[in-house]
């Protein structure tokens, strides 16, 4: 189907990162199980963005050099690492304010930046659930699949 298509493409190195977008939260437990059986071993991270509060969640907090969501795909991502795996799925509840915060580890490249840490999305997979009924333009013009 088409979501085995973006792990594919995933899998290929075409995508980094991958990003799904889920509009009938109903389906994500199906999916969930879809995306372990085509991703077998991926280590998996669950994620809240809502307010300006939750982006500890992504970055941690002000005085970590490494935290939050960056720090959990750069240990699975780094090739160095005593951690590394070859897939970071991530499965992320955002509101309007958290597409904004994750904006940039969405955009299409191998590496993202904050001022303190650079990590490599090759193998990511995102997985968007929203909590408000909009998409910004910035999310819709980096997903790969809709699913409604």
């Amino acid at each position: 189907g088409r979501v085995a298509t973006v792990v594919e493409m995933l899998k290929a190195g075409r995508l980094s990162p991958g990003v799904v977008l889920v509009k009938d939260p109903s389906r994500l437990a199906g999916l969930k199980e879809e995306i372990r059986r085509l991703l077998p071993g991926c280590v998996t991270a669950e994620v809240s963005v809502q307010t300006e509060e939750d982006s500890p969640a992504i970055f941690g907090e002000s005085s970590d050099i490494r935290g939050g969501l960056y720090k959990t795909i750069d240990d699975h991502t780094c090739v160095n690492s005593p951690q590394y795996f070859k897939h970071v799925v991530t499965f992320a509840s955002l509101s309007v304010t958290g597409q904004f915060i994750l904006r940039e580890i969405l955009e299409q490249g191998l590496k993202s930046r904050t001022h303190r840490l650079g990590i490599s999305k090759k193998g990511c997979l995102f997985v968007i659930t929203l909590t408000e009924p909009v998409v910004t333009p910035q999310l819709a013009s980096r997903t790969h699949l809709t699913l409604a």
